[in-house]
């Protein structure tokens, strides 16, 4: 929570697991909220998806993970199925607040648990969009 805007030290990777980390946070937190209004709410990472993810990579990520890109992610088409089978099964229906990797329900990451840690997490995503 000291530097949420990787001031001190960015890098491709460092952001992409931020961000999904308080993705997952708030995920268990809309999921508690929202549960009195019978809503659901689950967080997915449909895989390796062949996508443009990598086009605005530079340097030694890019000479790397385009090939892998290319050579071993599954097609748009099978994260698109993951996509619709999470929102649309009935295998989902009254499960909420996980996080779905691929076809299964995952463990999450042990700071996602940290309720206060996800407490701050919520209030700053509500301040950063002015709420």
């Amino acid at each position: 929570m000291n530097d949420i805007h990787l001031e001190k030290g960015w890098s491709t990777f460092k952001s992409y697991t931020q961000a999904k980390l308080a993705m997952n946070m708030t995920t268990r937190k809309m999921a508690k909220e929202w549960a009195e209004y019978g809503i659901t709410i689950n967080a997915l990472n449909p895989g390796f998806i062949k996508t443009n993810l990598l086009r605005q990579i530079k340097g030694w990520e890019r000479w790397i993970g385009v090939p892998y890109m290319y050579f071993c992610a599954s097609k748009p088409e099978k994260g698109a199925d993951r996509i619709l089978r999470l929102a649309l099964s009935k295998e989902y229906e009254n499960i909420s607040g996980k996080f779905v990797y691929e076809d299964a329900i995952r463990e999450p990451n042990p700071l996602d648990l940290d309720d206060s840690l996800v407490e701050q997490v919520w209030a700053l995503s509500k301040k950063q969009v002015g709420l």
